[in-house]
């Protein structure tokens, strides 16, 4: 058996069609019907080769920006205690639900930013949730009482939430399928490091400047960002004026796409939203 384990070669999770999780996704392409003819057990893909260098395109406005929007995360860890408790003099307790909106914001963005999406397209809806993020964290530097820096975060939460559901749109429309694992790779190796790095920066513009230089900081790696979204094509994410779907009129409206993708939220949505809590 450990002569098997060993020397046998293995079949990759690419090569597995319920095997494709996590991580695993980016060992491989998925492999090609000449190269394992009809083995049930292989996926093999059923579309064209794609060849275009899709990463080149996504390196500043996917790429870069998400980076920055981890980075961003991570200084935010830091400087948003110190300046609801010492700044604004709120309690610990006051000062983890202020925080605690940005993911209410983000949340309640969702449906919305997708519809502006479809309307106005990738490149737009990015450059705005950026710009507005941007907007927001300068005015909460100088926020002078603490009901207006929590609604102020409630807004940065939302134009989080709205640049998040650009990105996959984007992979969807420029990444060919059989690449998308590799893709998500990258995209989340990047924001990992930029997270452990967001922290550190925090802590040391905090300890040497203050906390509301590290929110400045913040407001500069946002616009940096919405800078990078700015580079993207004008025709990703627009939806086509001509469709398919039945249901296209019902889903116009957040209300819409709940009643019509209600299975979808109460099985994968709450599956999302359970490792969030």
């Amino acid at each position: 058996m450990a002569y098997s384990f060993f020397f046998f070669k293995q079949k990759t999770a690419y090569e597995m069609l319920r095997s494709l999780v996590g991580s695993e996704m980016c060992i491989r392409d998925r492999p090609t019907q000449e190269q394992h003819g009809d083995d049930p057990d292989v996926a093999t893909d059923t579309e064209p080769h794609v060849s275009s260098p899709w990463w080149r395109e996504l390196i500043v406005p996917v790429y870069i920006s998400s980076a920055l929007i981890g980075f961003i995360k991570g200084v935010e860890v830091v400087c948003l205690p110190l300046i609801l408790t010492r700044k604004l003099d709120a309690s610990d307790a006051v000062a983890g639900a202020a925080i605690a909106l940005d993911g209410v914001g983000a949340v309640s963005a969702g449906i919305p930013a997708g519809m502006l999406v479809a309307k106005v397209g990738a490149r737009k809806t990015g450059m705005l949730a950026l710009a507005v993020y941007t907007v927001a964290t300068i005015l909460c530097v100088i926020a002078p009482s603490l009901p207006l820096f929590t609604a102020l975060r409630l807004i940065t939460g939302s134009a989080f939430g709205t640049f998040s559901v650009v990105i996959p749109v984007v992979f969807a429309q420029t990444v060919p399928v059989n690449q998308r694992g590799r893709a998500l790779s990258y995209l989340g190796g990047g924001n990992r490091a930029a997270m452990i790095l967001g922290p550190m920066a925090g802590g040391l513009a905090a300890e040497y400047v203050s906390a509301s230089a590290a929110l400045l900081l913040v407001a500069m790696a946002a616009g940096i960002a919405g800078g990078c979204a700015s580079t993207l094509r004008d025709d990703v994410g627009v939806a086509s004026s001509t469709t398919s779907s039945g249901n296209i009129g019902s889903e116009r409206t957040p209300l819409g796409i709940l009643a019509v993708h209600w299975r979808f939220f109460l099985s994968t949505g709450v599956f999302c939203l359970v490792p969030r809590a």
